[in-house]
């Protein structure tokens, strides 16, 4: 046939050429070359083209088949499980990480951090810092102190605590919410630094400010059996577990906080104590009014959704400045003023106590009262005697022009040390030893000389870390 003559004639010029590449020589005959240059496109396509046609039928073939499977849930399912199968077998390796169920745990962050004792410092715009206890120098009663935060002047320093850097803090806003903050986590500065927002480490909203912090202890397992006090400005308190504010039921309580108390719009929050079931409260007015009564005769509250009941009646322009838990140690007023006058005869050196008085020496526990003018004196807590809830309260301290009013009043301890913060930023640490011990119805010493027009803002206690 023609066709086999002129396929049997190109075979023999492939040959023919490709002997001719292998020796690396291309002259071609003019006949040849004609014979190459009529070939016919089809000619050459035409050698792929049943493998094409094989493939398109093979595809056909295999998209009926998906449609047959798609169209029927019994093929379907069988297919799936062929595939599970055949994946089952292809990774047939045993699982070498282990599934339990159980609760996230976060990692204990607190054991890469050195536990260094630290002060934080809160401005009453709401800036926070934290620097080093050890930064503080203590000084004599009646010095100047320095400079301990750089402020503005619709700015100034409102409070200050004491932790060291694995404490845990419950944060209280002004609309009577509790935050939860790792000390840590609170940014160190120096000295003079102002800090930074606490709306950068808190979702605070923009009408809600600092109340107060809380130092949690370390020992979680305590949680259970301490109470939490609150007490707000128009003399309100209450008394909860503290592991229904700390927790958020199980769990730990979040950066995103939960309500704590219940604030009416002309209240705040201006203390939260820890306490136990038989300790007494001591309730401090700004006009130097106190009323001591016992824990216990202040229903337990179950629930955060409340404000609380009437601790303290205030008369018309004044409120409550602060706080004290005292140990509970009733004991009949001859007695009481008996050891008084002994105990005060005793610091003069000129007599000793009697073996009657061991007991009352050995649990005697002292209040410090601080004036706005930098004024203050220490008091034993026999002193304020014990009443019922809800009364008027006694003299704690004798406010005047001179001294001003009331800052706080709190328990002392013989070798703590203070730390005092007036409005312009100075700040001065005190050895408590150097203020003098004297009755509830004096004015006190002079303990932080300040500049006429300032005042005093915040104090905060430092136990005596050393021993």
């Amino acid at each position: 046939m023609k066709l086999g003559e002129e396929n049997l004639d190109f075979i023999k010029l492939l040959v023919l050429v490709t002997t001719q590449l292998n020796k690396n020589i291309f002259t071609l005959t003019e006949s040849q070359a004609r014979a190459i240059l009529e070939l016919r496109l089809h000619r050459l396509t035409s050698l792929e083209r049943d493998d094409i046609q094989k493939d398109l039928e093979q595809l056909i073939l295999e998209i009926k088949g998906y449609l047959e499977i798609l169209q029927s849930r019994s093929i379907l399912l069988e297919e799936i499980k062929q595939e599970l199968i055949e994946i089952k077998k292809e990774f047939a390796t045993p699982r070498k990480s282990e599934i339990i169920d159980r609760e996230y745990e976060e990692v204990d962050d607190l054991k890469y951090i050195q536990k260094e004792d630290i002060v934080i410092t809160i401005s009453n715009n709401g800036y926070i810092k934290r620097s080093l206890l050890e930064n503080y120098r203590a000084q004599n009663r009646g010095g100047k102190g320095k400079t301990g935060m750089s402020t503005r002047e619709e700015d100034f320093v409102k409070e200050i605590h004491l932790a060291d850097t694995h404490t845990k803090l419950l944060v209280f806003s002004s609309l009577g919410k509790v935050y939860a903050l790792k000390s840590h986590d609170i940014p160190e500065a120096s000295l003079k630094a102002r800090g930074k927002p606490i709306v950068n480490l808190l979702p605070f909203s923009k009408e809600e400010k600092i109340a107060t912090f809380l130092p949690l202890p370390l020992e979680e397992e305590t949680w259970h059996e301490s109470l939490i006090i609150f007490a707000t400005k128009n003399g309100m308190v209450r008394k909860n577990k503290l592991i229904d504010v700390a927790k958020s039921g199980k769990r730990e309580l979040r950066e995103t906080g939960k309500l704590s108390i219940k604030l009416d719009p002309s209240d705040e929050l201006i203390g939260i104590k820890l306490a136990n079931k038989d300790d007494d409260i001591l309730l401090s007015s700004k006009n130097g009014k106190c009323l001591r009564f016992p824990l216990e005769k202040l229903r337990l509250f179950s629930g955060l959704n409340s404000s609380g009941v009437r601790g303290i009646k205030l008369e018309k322009n004044n409120y409550v400045i602060s706080q004290a838990i005292l140990k509970h140690s009733k004991i009949d007023m001859s007695i009481r003023q008996d050891y008084l006058r002994a105990a005060s005869e005793n610091r003069k050196n000129t007599s000793s106590l009697s073996s009657e008085f061991e007991e009352l020496n050995k649990n005697e526990e002292f209040l410090l009262a601080l004036t706005t003018n930098g004024y203050g004196k220490r008091s034993s807590a026999y002193e304020y005697r014990i009443s019922n809830r809800g009364g008027k309260g006694i003299t704690g301290i004798v406010t005047s022009e001179k001294n001003g009013e009331v800052l706080d009043c709190f328990v002392i301890n013989e070798d703590d040390q203070i730390i005092l913060v007036t409005d312009k930023g100075q700040i001065i640490r005190i050895n408590i030893n150097q203020i003098r011990i004297a009755g509830r119805s004096t004015k006190g010493v002079s303990v932080f000389k300040i500049p006429e027009g300032d005042s005093i803002v915040s104090v905060s206690r430092i136990p005596d870390i050393e021993a």
